[in-house]
């Protein structure tokens, strides 16, 4: 008998030990919350890094934070950088943008988040460029990307589609847009379902001219590597490419230059004098230079527009080259133009 009360006795010890190691666990764990997050949480019932926990609450207004004073989102980003804490978007609809300016190693999850404002990733007021940033997860923008003067970026999956009701301008999408500044961008999976050319008073789509555009005069983006770019849609120009070592594994643009160009601006590199914007392509490479896309398909029939493939000027002794291009409808009504001082190879046509 005395053998068995040694043995629950034990038990019980047991036991208490275990509990007294998880609750020192746990308080091992709060400890290594900085105090900057713990002041900063305000729905501490979510776990650190789910940004409902910061006031960031997804299918509802975004609101003011309590202790920053900021959007809340705002201060999501300032806990993202200065604490190192990878955040993350549950699926829902986010009715604002996401702007990352100037910021530095920032990790970002979504699970099928939507946003109705766009997505910036650009230097702030000081000319600070914006370098390490990741987003991770499926992540929709109801506006625009752009990017201008950072680098090191990587984004998992990015759509751009259209909808005026989650819009938070009630406009059209403006597809992406990587400019000026950018370098060292890697996009797994790119879709622009839609881009639209509306005219409204505030001339929104004056600097839209393509579904994807990738410019920036005298300072190009350099080393945009995109595993796949799906345009389902476009009111002007399907991809307009630019900069240097780029490399593309495929571009599939399904409907092009189906809107209008009013108030349309010139893109850079483009010579204005000749109004070439106004010559809508479904892909224009222009001052493209050491890139190499290795399949486009480009359906024309559904297109309208001057080229399916307009292949531009370029550096002789930097050749782009596409391995294989691909016209389904053939290009009887859109035909490849190349100027005579291209530095586009295409190494196989189908049609």
């Amino acid at each position: 008998m005395k053998y068995l009360k040694l043995i629950i006795v034990m038990l019980v010890l047991i036991s208490c030990k275990k509990e007294i190691k998880k609750e020192v666990t746990t308080i091992s764990e709060e400890l290594k919350t900085s105090k900057l997050e713990l002041d900063y949480a305000i729905n501490k019932h979510y776990e650190i890094g789910d940004v409902r926990r910061y006031g960031v609450m997804p299918d509802e207004g975004i609101i003011q934070h309590p202790i920053t004073k900021k959007n809340a989102l705002e201060t999501v980003l300032d806990i993202a950088e200065s604490e190192g804490i990878e955040m993350t978007f549950p699926k829902g609809y986010y009715k604002d943008g996401l702007y990352i300016k100037g910021r530095k190693n920032i990790k970002l999850t979504f699970n099928d988040a939507e946003f109705g404002g766009p997505i910036f990733i650009i230097e702030n007021e000081e000319k600070q460029r914006s370098s390490g940033i990741e987003l991770n997860g499926q992540i929709t923008t109801y506006f625009k990307l752009f990017t201008r003067y950072s680098d090191e970026i990587k984004i998992d999956q990015l759509i751009v589609k259209s909808d005026t009701t989650k819009n938070i301008s009630k406009l059209r999408s403006m597809g992406c847009d990587i400019y000026a500044g950018t370098k060292s961008i890697y996009i797994n999976n790119l879709i622009v379902e839609d881009l639209g050319s509306e005219i409204d008073k505030n001339d929104s789509f004056k600097r839209t001219r393509a579904a994807v555009q990738v410019h920036g005069w005298n300072n190009n983006p350099e080393e945009v590597i995109i595993e796949k770019i799906r345009i389902n849609s476009s009111d002007r120009h399907g991809v307009y490419l630019t900069g240097n070592d780029h490399i593309i594994n495929e571009i599939v643009i399904n409907k092009y230059g189906t809107g209008n160009i009013d108030g349309i601006q010139d893109l850079d590199d483009s010579d204005i004098s000749k109004k070439e914007t106004s010559l809508i392509t479904g892909l224009w490479l222009n001052k493209c230079n050491n890139t190499i896309i290795e399949s486009v398909t480009i359906n024309t029939s559904d297109s309208k527009g001057e080229y399916a493939l307009w292949l531009d000027s370029g550096n002789i002794g930097q050749p782009t080259i596409i391995e294989e291009l691909i016209l389904n409808g053939g290009d009887k009504e859109l035909p490849i133009f190349a100027e005579d001082d291209t530095n586009v190879v295409v190494k196989s046509v189908e049609k």
